[in-house]
């Protein structure tokens, strides 16, 4: 039996010990098959397949196979050499214009903001920034600790103890607009207004341009 080492098939073109028990060859060893030979109006049939939907392509292909005795990868190859695709692609590409936005609000805008204001998902956006080199942008979406406790006018030492017990949240070690919001408006008890920093504050609350 092939693969125990009591029994190799030694290939009979060679000698290696890896061949196989039918053809005595190795795989290096055994004859390629020869190349499909596509006649002109098989390739018309082809170039017909393609021609409406998928529906139509799916139920032609199989009428060619059948007709030319080829197989389904035969029937690929053969089209991608024509430069004939299986299915038309949906990918929604980047212009140049929505490129320029990214470049200009990234680190103004949230992710959420700027894919809703481009009518993207959010992971196409980030996916986007990463492209087009504006990754330390990703991670500005929201706060760090440090920035946080400047915007509170606390030190990080508190600003991380209110996330270990639980009163602020955060997202990938960052506190989420939504999230600052949220913690301003029901722990008032753990600040005081008077040490805020007031442009970040109004800022949040109000918008960044405020």
């Amino acid at each position: 039996m092939r693969g125990t080492p009591l029994n190799p098939v030694i290939c009979k073109n060679c000698g290696s010990k890896f061949g196989y028990p039918k053809q005595q060859l190795c795989r290096a060893c055994q004859p390629r098959p020869a190349k499909a030979q596509w006649t002109e109006e098989q390739k018309a049939l082809i170039r017909d397949a393609f021609s409406k939907d998928r529906a139509y392509l799916i139920e032609r292909r199989k009428k060619i196979m059948e007709l030319t005795g080829f197989t389904f990868h035969q029937f690929q190859w053969k089209a991608r050499d024509m430069g004939l695709k299986m299915f038309t692609s949906h990918r929604r590409y980047w212009t140049e214009r929505e490129i320029k936005f990214l470049q200009d609000h990234a680190g103004e805008m949230t992710i959420q903001a700027m894919a809703k204001t481009l009518g993207r998902n959010e992971t196409g956006v980030r996916v986007q920034l990463y492209r087009v080199g504006l990754r330390g942008a990703v991670s500005r979406n929201g706060f760090s600790g440090k920035e946080f406790a400047q915007l509170m006018g606390v030190c990080p030492t508190t600003v991380y103890g209110w996330i270990n017990s639980g009163k602020l949240r955060t997202w990938d070690d960052r506190i989420l607009d939504k999230d600052a919001k949220r913690f301003i408006s029901t722990e008032t008890q753990l600040y005081s207004i008077r040490r805020v920093d007031d442009y970040m504050f109004k800022a949040l609350l109000f918008g960044r341009s405020a």
